[in-house]
């Protein structure tokens, strides 16, 4: 039996794992600054991938908060934009502004994800007793 090798046809990366949102779902260690990868490091794990799979066309960047380091989103989405892929990025949205959508979106950011820890102005206490609701938090700002 002849064996094929596995090509990946989308990238996720996790820009860095810093946020200041504390939030009680986070399932990845955020807050901690414990990142690993530097942009370039990932920018040649795309390329080679790339090489690999021409058809590669989306990579999703995620954190912790990725636009803390918002220059490392914008140089790894205009890299990508250069190949032709499609760039979605993952945010809580606290540090959205039209300026910095419009940044993202001439960057080569194609979608963007906003996660919203409730529906309603209830949202949910955590153990320290704070109240979280990033869904009418972010529409204050």
């Amino acid at each position: 039996m002849e064996k094929k090798s596995i090509i990946p046809d989308e990238l996720r990366y996790a820009v860095t794992r810093k946020c200041d949102g504390a939030c009680r779902h986070c399932y990845n260690q955020s807050g901690k600054d414990i990142d690993r990868l530097s942009s370039g490091d990932f920018i040649q794990i795309l390329k080679d991938v790339h090489t690999l799979n021409p058809n590669l066309d989306r990579i999703t960047l995620t954190g912790g908060e990725p636009l803390i380091e918002k220059d490392k989103v914008l140089e790894i989405s205009r890299f990508a934009r250069s190949l032709g892929v499609r760039v979605r990025l993952v945010t809580r949205g606290w540090e959205l502004s039209s300026d910095v959508c419009n940044e993202l979106r001439e960057a080569g950011v194609t979608r963007i994800q906003i996660g919203l820890d409730s529906s309603g102005e209830c949202g949910y206490e955590d153990d320290l007793h704070m109240k979280w609701d990033t869904f009418h938090s972010w529409l204050r700002n």
